[in-house]
């Protein structure tokens, strides 16, 4: 992975001072970590990250229009942004307004265009010279004052909801107590790779990783910490059977890195918790209120209903989601599992 040299350091700076919460991300725009939300990463991470960047606007009190359709001439006059940053498509443009309010997710169609809204939930890459136009209009008292249109806002759909303030975790925060340590370094122990067949490779990696990079000194150089889990990760892979290929194992080692040194890990006593096998999973659906999507299906069932109905009877799925005030990939969702389940039951019979 590259770095774009135009997101030059400073600019970067200035954004995370400013607050950013940055996402690193890999070359297909994906989170490096699965996590992301949950956890800040360091500016000494965010700085050797050698993918994109991806930032998520809230965290610097702006809201973005990541507009993927149509000309934004028409809404850039009548609503000027208070910066313009393109996009990775050369038609694309990500529009800034400063803002207060965190938003969710939704589809946008206004002024010619449309797209998504990306605030407190989602997160934008900072492509080209994304960095440096943004930290320009951060330092610009006139750019900030432009602020995100009350009417776009309700043409967008979106609920005014004002999110909590983000939590900004410094690195080195997390420091395990030996009881810790003993209990993690045991869970790393008792992944038996040497079992582990094609299809579970990945997960019990990342286990066996992770558990033993929570236990140890992660001294004071990043790039050495990274190195020695880099080595460990691909140590550990020989185990295996069939040995999964080398950049797999070091995109998962440098993942489990920069989550550990930016503060992550394992919840202290529980390292269960963090297990993947089906019994675990299962408890963690219970305790996390997992089995209650039952009651939340029935409760649906005649919205869901509808909505096939109207679908087949030639109504458009975001014209169903905007009547409905909800998301677009909500109603695909459910008209696409409907879908499916028929072609299933004609194939059986």
């Amino acid at each position: 992975m590259q770095k774009d040299p135009t997101n030059n350091s400073r600019a970067v700076q200035a954004i995370y001072y400013a607050g950013g919460h940055f996402v690193l991300c890999l070359e297909d725009k994906r989170p490096l970590w699965r996590s992301w939300q949950k956890l800040r990463p360091g500016l000494d991470v965010v700085l050797a990250h050698p993918g994109p960047l991806g930032l998520k606007p809230w965290s610097i009190s702006t809201s973005a229009l990541d507009v993927d359709t149509g000309d934004p001439g028409d809404l850039i006059e009548a609503w000027p942004p208070m910066a313009v940053l393109n996009s990775r498509r050369s038609d694309g443009k990500h529009l800034y307004y400063s803002d207060t309010e965190g938003r969710g997710n939704s589809h946008f169609e206004t002024y010619g265009c449309a797209g998504e809204v990306r605030s407190a939930k989602g997160y934008l890459i900072l492509w080209h010279d994304g960095a440096q136009r943004l930290a320009d209009a951060l330092g610009d008292p006139l750019a900030r004052a432009r602020r995100w249109p009350r009417d776009l806002f309700e043409l967008a759909g979106l609920p005014a909801v004002t999110l909590p303030a983000a939590v900004k975790t410094p690195a080195y925060s997390y420091k395990p107590s030996d009881h810790s340590r003993q209990t993690w370094a045991s869970a790393a122990a008792g992944v038996a790779l040497e079992t582990i067949r094609p299809g579970r490779r990945n997960v019990n990696l990342f286990d066996a990783v992770r558990f033993w990079a929570y236990s140890v000194p992660r001294g004071n150089d990043l790039q050495a910490w990274n190195r020695r889990v880099q080595l460990h990760a691909l140590q550990q892979n020989r185990r295996f059977p069939q040995p999964l290929d080398g950049r797999e194992v070091i995109q998962t080692a440098y993942s489990i890195s920069t989550w550990c040194w930016s503060g992550g890990g394992a919840k202290l006593h529980y390292p269960n918790y963090f297990r993947h096998d089906s019994q675990n999973q299962r408890k963690r659906g219970i305790k996390g209120g997992l089995v209650s999507g039952k009651v939340r299906r029935a409760r649906n069932r005649p919205r869901d209903t509808a909505w096939r109905a109207a679908h087949a009877a030639g109504q458009s799925m975001r014209s169903i989601a905007k009547e409905y005030g909800v998301e677009h990939s909500t109603v695909l969702r459910v008209v696409r599992e409907a879908e499916i389940s028929s072609a299933v039951g004609e194939l059986l019979t």
